[in-house]
């Protein structure tokens, strides 16, 4: 299993243990709970890499789903640079996105979180001498989302008109590669739960390929305010293989609000397997996804309204109504006032 440990304040922990309100927790974070919002984005990548090339085609993808199902999830771009430089020791620092290349630290984000449990891989790959018409062609339309994470299932269909059919199918391969810097950490989180690694508010520490009690033991490890994780005696930076840092939090921020949409609908677009007009294609499904979402949130309210009474049922149904569209959310106030009695 790969390591991932929780930093409260610096200090790691496992992710078996829930810091609490009685609890010491990370200053300035706000507790995950039910029908508050929930982000998670990336913060810092330090990838270790022996590579011959001057210069390295990388790309950070994630797969991440909330559902309990077999199917693969969507997989996110969070980042694309087709001229990344590792040094001479074959280290590479990613701290700042910037905006001369590809970049979005968002792993997921939810306007009202259900308490679902939360499935999260990240894949690191170095795509080695791929053609430069691929490359335009994925910068193209990677800046065509405005805002959010690019969906790999969106790319192929947004620039598939002005590359042609043999490109479209070279790009659909390029994310089926698996030259891999990291092949795939996987990271379960789940709320409520006993005996699993519990969904919390704070940062995390990713090193994948290790055992978590190497940097348990002995409290020799801490991560620093700029998310480094270092020898506590020498300060000195772990630099023996490739670690990654994310952050959750409950914090809202309503620019984010499409995420959900955008993921079922690229999840939903990865099985028609289709082409077209992808532009308007993307805008209906998503607004289907999102009518979806809407109906089936009205359902469980529905479910829930004979047991309304019970313990943590009304925190349910406000959670729910918070997570429907904005304009669905209007139309049904009423009928959740009603429920809840406020």
């Amino acid at each position: 299993m790969d390591a991932s440990l929780l930093s409260i304040n610096g200090k790691l922990t496992s992710l078996y243990r829930r810091a609490t309100s009685d609890d010491v927790r990370s200053s300035g974070y706000r507790e995950v709970g039910i029908g508050r919002p929930l982000m998670i984005r990336y913060l810092y990548f330090f990838l270790k890499y022996n590579t011959k090339e001057s210069k390295n085609e990388l790309m950070i993808s994630t797969f991440l789903k909330i559902r309990e199902k077999k199917k693969v999830a969507a997989e996110t771009v969070n980042f694309f640079d087709s001229e990344v430089i590792f040094d001479s020791n074959g280290q590479l620092r990613i701290t700042d996105f910037g905006a001369a290349r590809y970049g979005h630290p968002l792993c997921y984000y939810a306007r009202s979180y259900l308490g679902e449990s939360i499935y999260l891989t990240t894949k690191i790959m170095e795509l080695d001498k791929v053609d430069q018409k691929i490359v335009d062609a994925i910068q193209g339309g990677i800046g065509t989302i405005a805002g959010l994470p690019a969906f790999a299932e969106f790319l192929p269909y947004a620039v598939g008109a002005s590359v042609g059919v043999s490109l479209f199918q070279n790009i659909i391969d390029l994310f089926n590669r698996d030259d891999a810097i990291v092949r795939g950490h996987n990271l379960d989180l789940h709320f409520g739960l006993q005996n699993v690694r519990q969904l919390q508010s704070g940062r995390i520490v990713c090193i994948p390929g290790r055992e978590e009690k190497e940097f348990l033991e002995g409290e020799k490890y801490e991560l620093t305010p700029d998310n480094r994780l270092v020898d506590v005696n020498s300060g000195q930076e772990f630099t023996e293989n490739s670690y990654f840092v994310i952050q959750i939090n409950a914090s809202a921020n309503n620019r984010l609000e499409s995420f959900n949409y955008m993921a079922g609908a690229a999840d939903l677009l990865k099985q028609t397997n289709r082409g077209g007009d992808t532009a308007a294609y993307i805008a209906r499904v998503v607004d289907l996804f999102r009518g979806y979402n809407d109906l089936a949130a009205m359902q469980e309210i529905e479910d829930l309204a004979i047991d309304v009474d019970e313990d943590g049922v009304k925190e349910k149904v406000k959670a729910l109504h918070r997570s429907m569209s904005r304009e669905t959310r209007v139309l049904y106030r009423d009928r959740v006032k009603n429920l809840i009695g406020s």
